[in-house]
């Protein structure tokens, strides 16, 4: 392997040293994709693995066995009892999806597997009632300091955001492409709190550490010390009471039944809810109470599968499939988190348009890496896709060389062609309505 790919590596590491990144998307070779907890025996493991399997065929979710269960959440024993079929994310475990069948297991597959109705029962829980989940494999880091407006402008393409508001950033390449996606919460003028992809985790401190250099911060990796709690569903009002007066987008730091927290009203899936990060040795205490509160009001969980339908159906991207070094946060339609002096700079390379696909219906969701097609001409890839189980459709997020290529488009996926429409706007609450509830519905 290594005489076939080592031309290429060198070239590739060459233009990054030379250019100040690489000539494409890093993040499949990048060696911070893995972290400490990759020791000698999860090496050796996956390397058997990985050899073993070169030549098998490789199905969209696929979870492989070697090298698990490194990393657990302290809420990780509780989610398998509650039926939790757990992934692998940076050495994390994390819940894809719940399952009613004890020690059940995903089927693989390129068409709808197992885990399909049992995904569409945990976004109608999101959606009618109240979900719970354990998203504690965030990356988190804490950054203090009196320059921490300074930095954070530094940081990224947004504006600081202020002190108790929630806001996005992304950081950039030299050449304009997104490096990584920060949402920042703004606890107090010297103290921001930074969350990411858990995958990003040595990436984005390296990136911190870098830019606190210009500034009297410092930059904390807290990943370690921090439970994630997700409170979803129109619900969710009535089970935390004592945070129903807080509007969308902003943060506190206060007690929810009798543990401290910090109390972050956002949500990735497009629904009226909360995060709850806190110490990892009151998770386990704050998860039961809360659950006992939420048991009245029609309690339900859900896990990384329920997510990734429902926030394509709000048309938010993902870092690392969606967002990727090779494309600019403008030519992702993220214009509205761009200070607006760094738009001219960034149009001008500008060469793609990110748009959502409705697909039409068949036995295979989209998933990743489609091409799109006009008039027998490829015009554009699918970076993610999955059956929006709130509006019934199947949709895909693509970018399209020719942003003049409407109508008349075709996805596609395994060999077979299929009809692909534009929508001009998210099929699921495009005004944040229900983002912005504040009570019972």
């Amino acid at each position: 392997m290594g005489v076939m790919e080592g031309g290429g590596a060198g070239w590739f590491l060459a233009h990054w040293m030379t250019h100040g990144a690489p000539p494409m998307d890093a993040l499949a070779v990048d060696s911070r994709r893995f972290g400490s907890w990759a020791d000698r025996d999860y090496r050796v493991a996956k390397a058997v693995e990985c050899f073993g399997l070169q030549f098998g065929v490789h199905y969209p979710n696929e979870e492989r066995p070697a090298g698990r269960g490194l990393r657990l959440s302290p809420l990780h024993d509780m989610m398998v009892e509650r039926g939790a079929v757990m992934g692998a994310a940076y050495g994390w475990e994390r819940p894809n999806w719940f399952s009613e069948t004890p020690e059940a297991e995903a089927e693989e597959t390129f068409c709808r597997a197992n885990w399909f109705d049992a995904v569409a029962q945990e976004v109608a829980a999101a959606t009618n009632r109240v979900a719970m989940a354990d998203l504690s494999v965030f990356s988190k880091f804490d950054v203090t300091g009196p320059d921490v407006a300074s930095f954070l402008e530094a940081l990224g393409a947004n504006h600081a955001v202020q002190p108790g508001r929630i806001g996005l950033t992304h950081a950039l390449t030299s050449a304009g492409g997104v490096l990584s996606e920060f949402t920042v919460t703004r606890l107090a003028p010297d103290h921001a709190y930074l969350t990411s992809a858990a995958a990003a985790e040595q990436i984005d401190f390296d990136l911190l550490t870098q830019v606190a250099k210009g500034f009297e911060v410092t930059v904390s990796n807290v990943c370690e010390k921090l439970a994630v709690i997700g409170i979803m569903g129109p619900k969710s009002p009535d089970v935390l009471p004592e945070l129903s007066d807080m509007p969308w987008l902003t943060a506190r730091e206060t007690n929810v039944g009798g543990v401290h927290v910090r109390a972050l009203r956002v949500s990735y899936l497009g629904e009226c809810g909360w995060e709850l990060h806190v110490s990892k040795d009151q998770a386990v205490g704050l998860f039961t109470t809360l659950e006992e509160a939420a048991k009245p009001h029609g309690l339900g969980y859900y896990g990384a599968y329920a997510a990734n339908s429902m926030r394509l159906e709000k048309g938010y991207r993902s870092w690392g499939s969606d967002l990727t070094t090779e494309r600019s946060p403008l030519e992702a339609g993220l214009a509205p988190f761009v200070r607006k002096p760094l738009h001219a700079e960034l149009t001008r390379d500008a060469a793609w348009d990110m748009v959502m696909l409705e697909i039409e219906a068949g036995e295979v969701d989209p998933f990743y890496a489609h091409t799109v097609w006009k008039d027998g001409l490829a015009v554009g890839i699918a970076t993610s896709g999955a059956y929006g189980h709130r509006t019934g459709k199947v949709l895909a997020l693509a970018y399209l060389r020719d942003p003049t290529a409407g109508d008349g488009l075709t996805i596609s996926i395994l060999g077979r062609q299929r009809a692909a429409t534009i929508l001009p706007s998210p099929p699921f609450d495009p005004n944040n309505l229900r983002l912005k509830t504040r009570g019972s519905k």
